[in-house]
């Protein structure tokens, strides 16, 4: 939460001269729901939703535009030396999404590219979750 919060600082020095910009923060469906026994973790990503949309509140005005993405289960080495640490195989996490399968990083890549583009010039303080509907469960 502390990097994202300096991060986004940095930025918006750089952007507010400008008149414009684009920072998009990364968060998780934890974010939204926590899960097993990672509170710490859980209430970090909470904090980043609430960053994001203070950000997007105070940075708006500026022409800043503040997104996040929250991701669901995405292969990526850190969550793969995870898994197999706690006897885990991608093929049971898919199992239990919804759309029956895990994240590739390229889908959460095409959704960063979206939010940076000036097809989500309207979107402003949002976290948009990419999960495969996990928290529709």
């Amino acid at each position: 939460l502390t990097g994202v919060f300096y991060s986004a600082r940095e930025a918006a020095k750089v952007m507010i001269p400008r008149g414009q910009g684009c920072i998009i923060t990364i968060g998780s469906v934890n974010s939204f729901v926590p899960e097993g026994d990672v509170p710490a973790y859980a209430a970090a990503k909470g904090g980043v939703l609430l960053l994001t949309r203070s950000l997007g509140r105070d940075l708006g005005p500026f022409g800043i535009r503040v997104n996040g993405i929250a991701p669901g289960a995405t292969e990526t080495p850190r969550l793969s030396r995870t898994i197999a640490a706690h006897g885990r195989n991608w093929e049971e996490i898919g199992a239990s999404i919804p759309v029956r399968r895990h994240a590739a990083a390229s889908e959460i890549a095409s959704v960063a590219a979206f939010l940076a583009s000036d097809d989500a010039s309207y979107v402003q303080g949002e976290m948009i979750v990419v999960d495969g509907g996990m928290l529709c469960t």
